[in-house]
């Protein structure tokens, strides 16, 4: 399993962003994993982020190339172990012998679409585009074989290192343009089954950016941060003193406080079809 995130290097390193890339192993009791105090997520690569001295139509690409290339040697081992396996104890302590493939790799949307080479606008685990998004249609998935298949197509057409020309041919099929995907000699390694939603942005943020503004239309923000104001104090539960409608952006927890609480918060005061929707 992985997980990363762009993030700023500030400490004697003059404000870089770099990629961290995050990883632990899926044999680990998901209760054990997830406790900080664990130190079962293992820091093992800063992958830099490079400002190419080129136009800025390029920049995306290029760095995802180079993003890609980090991770295939990052990654080399595991590839070698997906491939013929492993000696890896259990959490009982016995020797199993274990491949290695990617089974989940926590990301936010621009970063799944990086990972999974898809162009901007388009599903990384789909071959939905945003225009297809919300239609109905089980669309197919953006599987690795036919990732590769295209890839190999274009490069039949175009040489991969005519960056201009190949990006263009890869636009058209919904692809970003990176040519050596780290996934590519991965055993049993799938973007469209790796690629997880993860529970911040696609519930949490979700949830903050979308149905917390329908509340506020419905109910109104000064009836919301009323209702929120009044609420008696607990022991382990946030209190907004303040209200909700001013706040621009908040942790995970808080998040979590509001979801809690907005169906009791909002009934009375919205129509009893709004609430059940919510």
């Amino acid at each position: 399993m992985a997980a990363s995130d762009k993030t700023a290097v500030t400490s004697h390193a003059g404000n870089l962003e770099m990629h961290p890339l995050f990883l632990t192993t899926g044999n680990i009791r998901s209760d054990v994993r997830m406790k900080a105090t664990s130190h079962a997520w293992s820091l093992a690569a800063f992958m830099p982020i490079l400002k190419f001295d080129v136009h800025p139509d390029y920049q995306t690409i290029l760095q995802a190339r180079v993003w890609h290339k980090c991770m295939d040697i990052v990654c080399a081992n595991l590839k070698v172990a997906a491939r013929t396996g492993v000696y890896t104890p259990d959490p009982d302590g016995h020797l199993r012998y274990c491949f290695t493939p990617l089974v989940a790799y926590t990301a936010d949307l621009p970063e799944q679409q990086m990972i999974s080479g898809a162009s901007h606008g388009s599903s990384p685990v789909t071959l939905a585009k945003v225009q297809d998004f919300g239609d109905g249609t089980l669309h197919p998935p953006r599987d690795v074989k036919h990732i590769l298949q295209m890839l190999f197509e274009i490069s039949q057409e175009v040489d991969p290192w005519d960056v201009h020309a190949f990006q263009k041919k890869c636009k058209e099929r919904g692809l970003l343009g990176v040519h050596l995907p780290f996934y590519r000699n991965w055993f049993f390694t799938d973007p469209s089954i790796f690629l997880v939603p993860e529970l911040l942005h696609a519930c949490h943020k979700f949830f903050f950016d979308h149905i917390l503004k329908w509340c506020k239309e419905v109910v109104g923000t000064r009836e919301l941060d009323a209702r929120y104001k009044s609420m008696h104090k607990r022991v382990g539960i946030c209190h907004f003193t303040s209200g909700v409608s001013h706040v621009q952006q908040m942790t995970g927890r808080e998040y979590h406080e509001i979801q809690c609480t907005i169906v009791a918060v909002t009934a009375g005061a919205a129509p009893p079809g709004f609430v059940r929707a919510i």
